[in-house]
């Protein structure tokens, strides 16, 4: 599942959206616009509710922080993976910034986790990009995608969630080598009325997808995207 959680936004709360993901139940949540102390929230409810993220011989939970020159009321801020199995050690790709965007040049990155699904392997990846990059060419989508290319390892699916800031038409270069876990492209944003799709799962290394759906919430102001994975 995909979310972008606008916890550094005040009106949102940590509380709420842990009982989201309760409710929806997924084995992994990457999520966007997620600040720190948020995160420790969301993981401490769910572990008092349904015994997860995983804890053990590897840690359900990875966080990187934007760095930049922004910061939230809540403090740093960036992206996260939860999961009910262990996560690998996370690793991240600084995508360029984009200066005249409306986020005024805010660091952004693309994070990973490998996550162990019984005997197959499970790259997760956690993306948000500046609204407008695609537009003023700040080369985000195009860096986001050679990362997740030069990380691919054979018998290991791959699932690239996050907030992409983008109409589907603009992404052509990721449906050309992904598959996109909602072809119907429904709309993701705002989340009362939503109109625009900006929210997406893609599926590459053999992994394929089913049962697209995008619930309606008001724990945040996106919907989540959640997909069945099938692995290689």
């Amino acid at each position: 599942m995909t979310w972008n959680i606008a916890s550094n936004r005040p009106r949102f709360s940590a509380e709420a959206i842990a009982h989201g993901i309760d409710e929806l139940d997924p084995d992994v949540v990457a999520m966007q616009e997620v600040c720190k102390a948020a995160l420790k929230e969301i993981a401490k409810v769910l572990k008092r509710r349904t015994q997860w993220p995983h804890r053990g011989a590897g840690q359900g939970k990875v966080w990187h922080e934007h760095a930049g020159l922004h910061r939230a009321p809540c403090g740093p801020f960036g992206n996260a993976v939860l999961a009910r199995v262990p996560l690998g050690p996370a690793q991240i790709d600084r995508l360029p910034a984009c200066g005249e965007c409306r986020d005024h040049g805010e660091q952004r990155s693309i994070l990973r986790a490998d996550a162990a699904a019984g005997d197959a392997q499970l790259r997760v990846y956690s993306t948000h990009h500046s609204p407008g990059a695609w537009t003023r060419g700040a080369g985000q989508l195009e860096s986001a995608l050679a990362f997740v290319g030069a990380d691919r390892q054979r018998g290991t699916g791959q699932v690239v969630c996050g907030d992409f800031n983008e109409r589907p038409e603009r992404l052509r270069r990721f449906y050309d080598r992904l598959a996109e876990a909602d072809p119907e492209a429904r709309p993701t944003y705002p989340a009362g009325q939503p109109t625009a799709k900006i929210d997406y799962v893609f599926l590459g290394g053999g992994a394929t997808g089913r049962d697209p759906q995008i619930p309606a919430t008001f724990a945040s102001d996106h919907r989540p995207l959640l997909v069945t994975v099938a692995l290689p």
